[in-house]
């Protein structure tokens, strides 16, 4: 496949070093950052950043909102499996451990 972006701008400059690296990544996980780059710039049209931020602010923050909404599915699922149990703390959020040991109702 021709990538325009692995040429010679690659190839000289602070990026020389990268070329092997970038050429080296795989072809879902440069889809999915662009998907990701994509979205953001959907939702935010005048957002600016540079390669440093986008990779620390935009993308992490997406791939954290993501793991997150994974992560509660995954707990609700293990709750109702009786492997996790949900203790509601004082400040209403929640603790969650094994629920090995607890009684089954």
């Amino acid at each position: 496949m021709n990538r325009p972006w692995h040429g010679e701008c690659f190839a000289s400059g602070t990026l020389g070093a990268r070329i092997h690296f970038v050429a080296a990544q795989s072809e879902p996980d440069v889809r999915r950052a662009a998907d990701e780059i994509r979205a953001w710039f959907q939702a935010n049209p005048r957002a600016a950043e540079t390669l440093r931020g986008i990779v620390q602010w935009w993308l992490m923050q997406q791939r954290f909102e993501e793991a997150w909404h994974t992560v509660e599915l995954a707990l609700g699922q293990l709750m109702e499996e009786g492997v996790v149990k949900r203790t509601i703390l004082p400040d209403g959020g929640a603790l969650y451990s094994s629920a090995a040991g607890e009684k089954n109702p």
